[in-house]
């Protein structure tokens, strides 16, 4: 399987050039903090970042600016434009090209001029305003007459109302059947795709046209891989007839990582419970016995207790 690099091609490279973080809120991504959210951007860019070559990007809402940058490592030219002075500042110092910008404005007021895009890209930005059919006509404005969107945003029924969860930071969330309707007032062609995360089983088959395409990487990069690697099994179908076709498939595995995870979550607590009461013991143990004798079985017991023994 041959890995195609989606971050590396554009000169010249973006330049990591201030170590510095912006603060962690939970309004936006910084690159100091992984995440289940992480990895729904990250999948984003990726797609995006395949779309962008030799193009003239818009990424609406960049934010910390890691998009920004990795999009321009294939662009010939990236606009990165975020409401917030302060993400602007820091994105200019920490990511530096020749092909790179960042900007300050809003969603219905874009500082870019009329056409000059070809791919806009926004991702998590609707549910952050109420502007919607503004930002829509903005983002038609500075497209190209052939110009992509590709533009994402959490569904509300299965985002927000069903796990009963309210993001702070949103203003107004839109159901599947809304974001539809808004796409479709201003674009003829509109296709909506679903994303989740899952931890999951996966099973291609050996020669299959629509094979999954996986990318993987972390904010500096982003790679793509057709079809699974390094796979530890191999399950097979053998018939002297004809055999079944096969999808590759998934089996989601969510909810059985979560219990185990709650599994280990509650047995490294009852061990910490454990190692903290058998260190009061140790503690009540000192003050009882003579410094001679506590010193004689003090190691003896940290080692049972898979403390450090000095």
């Amino acid at each position: 399987m041959q890995e195609l690099s989606v971050g590396t091609i554009n000169d010249p490279p973006s330049i990591p050039a201030q170590p510095s973080e912006m603060p962690y809120t939970g309004e936006r991504l910084v690159t100091g903090v992984a995440s289940e959210n992480m990895m729904e951007h990250l999948h984003r860019y990726g797609l995006a970042i395949d779309l962008c070559d030799g193009k003239v990007v818009l990424d609406i809402a960049s934010g910390e600016g890691y998009g920004s940058s990795l999009l321009s490592r294939r662009a010939l030219r990236v606009y990165g434009v975020d409401i917030s002075s302060e993400a602007v500042e820091h994105a200019s110092k920490k990511y530096q090209a020749a092909n790179l910008k960042f900007l300050q404005g809003r969603a219905d007021a874009i500082p870019v001029a009329d056409h000059e895009i070809d791919l806009a890209v926004s991702f998590e930005t609707l549910e952050h305003h109420d502007l919607h059919d503004e930002m829509m006509r903005e983002l038609r404005r500075v497209l190209q007459a052939d110009g992509l969107l590709i533009i994402s945003t959490p569904d509300k029924r299965y985002y927000s109302e069903e796990p009963t969860y309210k993001n702070e930071f949103h203003v107004k969330e839109l159901y599947e059947a809304e974001f539809r309707d808004l796409l479709e007032r201003h674009f003829p062609n509109v296709r909506v795709m679903h994303q989740r995360v899952l931890y999951a089983s996966v099973i291609e088959p050996e020669a299959c046209d629509c094979g999954i395409d996986l990318y993987k990487g972390d904010y500096g990069k982003i790679s793509k891989i057709r079809g699974i690697e390094k796979a530890p099994y191999l399950v097979a179908l053998a018939s002297d007839g004809n055999l079944p076709p096969l999808n590759p498939s998934l089996f989601d595995g969510t909810a059985i990582h979560l219990d185990m995870q709650l599994k280990r979550d509650q047995d490294l607590r009852r061990r910490e419970v454990e190692v903290f009461c058998k260190e009061a013991e140790l503690s009540k143990i000192q003050k009882l016995l003579p410094l001679q004798i506590y010193r004689a079985i003090r190691n003896p017991i940290k080692k049972l207790l898979g403390r450090q023994v000095h």
